[in-house]
């Protein structure tokens, strides 16, 4: 989950490692958030990632829950526990559903 303003130095962070944008932003929940998608083909493998971005004030202050993981030997950021949890809820179909029972209590 990033902030819209830093979605252009996102994407060009990722262009060395192969991602490129797959069309533009496309809005979800109903406009709350959008998703930028970006896809990396290696070999016959189509990698993506999705940036998510609030358009929700409301939704803006989860960008601040992040946890920092080691990824072969690099710093990547994701989002945390307390956020997942957020919008796990907030899309609520099936699957989100039952990843919140595993998740267990908060």
């Amino acid at each position: 989950m990033i902030a819209r303003g830093d979605l252009d130095r996102a994407v060009s962070a990722l262009q060395p490692a192969g991602f490129r944008p797959a069309g533009r932003p496309m809005p979800v929940a109903g406009g709350r958030l959008e998703i930028q998608r970006l896809t990396k083909i290696e070999g016959t493998d189509l990698l993506p990632l999705d940036l998510l971005i609030p358009t929700d004030p409301a939704l803006t202050a989860l960008i601040a829950d992040r946890a920092s993981l080691s990824v072969e030997g690099r710093q990547v950021q994701v989002i945390g526990l307390a956020a997942l949890r957020t919008l796990k809820r907030l899309r609520g179909s099936a699957l989100d559903r039952a990843d919140l029972e595993a998740l267990g209590p908060e």
